[in-house]
């Protein structure tokens, strides 16, 4: 940035370094008496979470559950919580900020 190196590491690792939330979209299909909206509310319990949506998939039978966390959340709690619900996770996404907003929040927007 003007001449000075803001960051340094794989694209992959700018990207995480400026990450203040994780996005992750889980397809759990099982049980569907456990899928009700009460019985997932423990999971928007979890220290760390912060907010949980829940959807339907257009391809699937399976339920999506959209998760928004910090960056310090227990996975493994999360996974355990839906176990406990008697889900089957099919499918997880995670997301990170592209390499283009990392540029953007380590340089103040300048190029």
């Amino acid at each position: 940035n003007k001449g000075q190196i803001v960051a340094s590491g794989t694209p992959s690792e700018i990207r995480m370094a400026i990450a203040e939330k994780v996005n992750m979209s889980i397809s759990v299909s099982g049980n569907g008496a456990a899928t009700r909206a009460e019985d997932l509310e423990s999971i928007s319990r979890i220290a760390g979470v912060v907010t949980l949506g829940t959807r339907n998939d257009a391809e699937t039978t399976n339920m999506l559950l959209d998760i928004e966390a910090t960056r310090d959340v227990d996975y493994n709690k999360i996974f355990e919580t839906i176990s406990a619900l008697h889900l089957r996770i099919t499918s997880i996404e995670a997301s990170q900020p592209s390499l283009e907003e990392a540029f953007i929040r380590l340089t103040g927007g300048h190029a």
